[in-house]
Order: structure tokens, then C-alpha cells, then sequence
């Protein structure tokens, strides 16, 4: 059954048609600067990053669709992954992996806040990372976010500033920021994933939560 609930909040306009509420949204935020973050045309803009003997794969679905639109990204993930294994003192490698395509333009005092919807079969960890274009550690991510992910469709979100501490020195250089997100490894069990409605949109000054 839809949550009317979260229904109203997250559609810019609803009617109401034989008792039911249809939503009109379809990702129209015109400030949404992530292009098919509904994946409405399928993997358009989005790569899954591979490597040597990974099992787990993504996909887009059409069975599994959350309130708007047809379909929605779908990870496989095998507890059985060959990806997970790692040399000893080593951090454990990312099962999988999506990167969104295109650059993300700075934006000098910006704001932003990066945004989806996402539910799994099992308890999963996901991370979402904001990284600056060309950087190669840890420490210079803008911002890293891991989130539980669990049998319910969940909004998860963060905000981020270009001219943070971590990244300022680095921005005379790059002028643009990457955006992916990661199931890490060491999560126990085999899953489906399901994410949906993906969007990175400006936020005005004093404001964290829209």
C-alpha cells in the first residue's frame, strides 16, 4: 500500500481520482541538477564502477516501483562476492559500486543537499559520497554519508558546502564534484537493493533540511 503520507510530501501536486491520489511529480524539480535520477531511461547517466569477479550487479526494475514514475535502480548483492575479499590490513573493497556520469559544476558558497529514496530484502549498509573530481583519498571527500537501509521505502539525505574545510584548498585546482554511492563490503547477507529519485538540489543559507 502507497504511504499517503509520504506521498503528499514528496509530490509537487496530487489529484485525487476514484479515491485514489495520483502523483504528478515524475522528478520535475526544476532545481534537481541530476539528470534520470528516477532512472525513467533505464542506466542513462549512471555506471557501475566493476571489478575482477564481482558478482553483485545493478540493474533497473520495473516490478519493484516506488510512488512515481515506472521503474527504479535495483543492486544484487552476493554475500558470496569475490570482491569482498581483501588483503589482511587492507579496508574491505565495495561490493558494488554507482557513479553518476556527469560532473557537477562548483558553485562558490553552495549549498546542497543529495537525496534518494531506497529500501532493501535485508539490513544493508549503503554510503553515499560527494567526492571532488580527480581526488584520489579518503580525506579529501566533501562528505561521506552511511545509511542502514532496511525493508521499507526510506528517505535518506545529507548537506554538503563546497567551501568546506576539507576542500577549499583543493577547489583552485577543480572546478567540479563526482557523485557515487557504494554498498561496502562486510555486509553479511545476499539482498536486493532497490533505489529511487535520486536528487542534488541548491539550499538557501540557514536551511539544512529542504
Amino acid at each position: 500500500m502507497i504511504n499517503l503520507i509520504k506521498l503528499r510530501q514528496k509530490c509537487r501536486i496530487v489529484f485525487i481520482a476514484a479515491g485514489l491520489e495520483v502523483c504528478l511529480h515524475a522528478q520535475t524539480n526544476p532545481e534537481n541538477v541530476i539528470k534520470n535520477g528516477n532512472f525513467e531511461n533505464n542506466l542513462e547517466f549512471w555506471t557501475q564502477r566493476a571489478r575482477d569477479g564481482n558478482a553483485s550487479k545493478a540493474a533497473v526494475d520495473e516490478n519493484v516501483i516506488f510512488i512515481d514514475g515506472k521503474k527504479s535502480l535495483r543492486l544484487d548483492i552476493q554475500s558470496d562476492d569475490p570482491s569482498r575479499e581483501i588483503d589482511p590490513g587492507k579496508k574491505k573493497k565495495p561490493v558494488i559500486s554507482m557513479s553518476y556520469s556527469e560532473l557537477i559544476p562548483y558553485v562558490e558558497h553552495g549549498r546542497f543537499k543529495f537525496s534518494l529514496w531506497a529500501k532493501s530484502t535485508a539490513p544493508v549498509e549503503l554510503q553515499f559520497v560527494i567526492d571532488g573530481e580527480g581526488w584520489q583519498q579518503k580525506k579529501h571527500w566533501y562528505k561521506t554519508l552511511n545509511a542502514a537501509v532496511h525493508e521499507e521505502w526510506k528517505n535518506y539525505f545529507f548537506i554538503f558546502v563546497f567551501d568546506g574545510p576539507e576542500s577549499s584548498k583543493y577547489l583552485a585546482e577543480r572546478k567540479n564534484v563526482k557523485l557515487m554511492f557504494s554498498v561496502p563490503g562486510g555486509n553479511a547477507a545476499s539482498s536486493s537493493v532497490w533505489i529511487d529519485n535520486i536528487e542534488l538540489t541548491p539550499v538557501k543559507q540557514g536551511n539544512n533540511t529542504e
